[in-house]
């Protein structure tokens, strides 16, 4: 009887071990969240899609989040980095021509991140 209740222990121990609900939730880092190809849309139009590289590196072929021409040169290379869990700057820049917008973010889920800059809000939606 001794040996029975012992199993029955060992077995409880082990599934409530296994079953540990205090495990973080997923797709609440927004550095790791980010890293891949979206859909943006802002007052109900879809804006384009972008990609984010993780080596930072921001693929947006048509100035979704960022663009720029200075003195008739384009701003081509474009990059990101991410602030925390609260906001990411977006960098576009050609030799020692750059601009930067920094994008706040208000909701992080696995496949919808809600962004606003200057008080205008916009969805990004995981391709």
């Amino acid at each position: 009887m001794k040996i029975l209740n012992f199993l029955l222990l060992a077995f409880l121990l082990a599934v409530s071990v296994a079953c540990n609900k205090d495990d973080d939730a997923p797709c609440t880092d927004l550095g790791d969240t980010l890293i891949g190809s979206w859909s943006v849309t802002a007052i109900g139009l879809d804006l384009g899609d972008v990609e984010f590289k993780s080596d930072g590196t921001l693929i947006d072929p048509d100035d979704v989040l960022i663009g720029g021409e200075v003195g008739g040169v384009v701003l081509e290379e474009k990059s990101y980095t991410v602030n925390g869990n609260t906001s990411f700057n977006t960098k576009a820049e050609k030799g020692s021509n750059s601009t930067e917008v920094e994008y706040q973010v208000s909701s992080i889920k696995c496949d919808e991140i809600s962004i606003s800059i200057l008080g205008i809000g916009a969805t990004m939606k995981r391709n």
